[in-house]
C-alpha cells in the first residue's frame, strides 16, 4: 500500500461510501413527467451498487446517502433556468412527498447517514463535510447518478476540500453512455482513480460475513424494484 493509491483510499478505517441521487426520478422506469423510459442500465448499475453497499456495511465502512429534494421554500427562478429556459416548479425532479424522490437502491439502515441537498453539489448547503470529519473519514468512494453532473460535482468539491476520492465506475450511471464515459474520464484525469465495485470491495475483507461471500454481495440483484 502506497500513500494515496487506490488501496490507501479504500481502507475501511479511513473511507466512507457516498451514494449520490440514486432516486426514482433519475433511475426508475418512468420519468418525473410520467413518460416511460428504458432504465435497463440503471437497474444493472443499481444491482452492483446494492452489492457494494452490503460489502461496505459488513466491513464497517460508513454509508452516506446524498439525496436531492425539491421543496417550494428552496426553489428559485435561477435554479429552474439552469438549462437555458425557465420551466415550472411542477416539472422539477424529486419533489418532496413524491414517489420520484424515493431511493431506488437499497435504502438507509440505522447507523447510515442521509444528507439532503437542494442543488447539484452534495456539499453545498449540507452537513456532509462536517459529518465526514466528525467520523474521521479522509477518503470517499463515490457512486450514483448522474455520473457527469452530481457525482462529478461531489468529486470535484471533495478533492477541493482535501479528501481522497475514488469512484466505483460501474456503480455510477448517466442518461447516455457517452456522458457517463466522459464524466469518468474527467474524474480519472484530475480527481481520483476510477475502479470497479469488485476492485474496491477487495479492500474490505470483513465483507465476507458468515454465510455471505463477497461474490454473493457484489452480485446482489435489484429485485426491490
Amino acid at each position: 500500500m502506497v500513500y494515496g493509491d487506490l488501496e490507501y483510499r479504500c481502507q475501511p478505517e479511513r473511507v466512507a461510501l457516498l451514494i449520490v441521487d440514486v432516486q426514482r426520478d433519475f433511475c426508475g422506469p418512468v420519468t418525473a413527467s410520467g413518460a416511460a423510459r428504458d432504465n435497463t442500465e440503471m437497474d444493472e448499475m443499481t444491482g452492483r451498487l446494492n452489492g457494494l453497499i452490503a460489502a461496505a456495511r459488513a466491513a464497517a465502512v460508513p454509508v452516506v446517502y446524498a439525496r436531492t429534494l425539491a421543496e417550494t421554500h428552496t426553489d428559485s427562478l435561477v435554479w429552474r433556468t439552469r438549462r437555458g429556459e425557465t420551466y415550472p416548479y411542477s416539472s422539477e425532479v424529486c419533489k418532496e412527498g413524491t414517489a420520484g424522490a424515493e431511493m431506488y437502491c437499497d435504502g438507509p439502515e440505522p447507523g447510515d447517514v442521509v444528507v439532503t441537498k437542494r442543488r447539484y453539489d452534495s456539499f453545498v448547503g449540507t452537513d456532509l463535510d462536517f459529518i465526514l470529519r466528525a467520523m474521521q473519514r479522509e477518503s470517499l468512494v463515490a457512486t450514483g447518478v448522474l455520473t457527469d453532473i452530481c457525482v462529478e460535482t461531489a468529486v470535484r468539491h471533495a478533492v477541493s476540500l482535501d479528501y481522497f476520492v475514488a469512484v466505483a465506475g460501474d456503480c455510477c450511471a448517466s442518461f447516455t453512455k457517452e456522458n457517463h464515459d466522459a464524466g469518468l474520464a474527467r474524474i480519472a484525469r484530475a480527481f481520483g482513480p476510477v475502479a470497479s465495485a469488485t476492485e474496491i470491495a477487495a479492500f474490505w475483507p470483513a465483507a465476507t460475513r458468515p454465510g455471505v461471500s463477497l461474490g454473493d454481495a457484489l452480485t446482489a440483484s435489484s429485485a426491490i424494484h
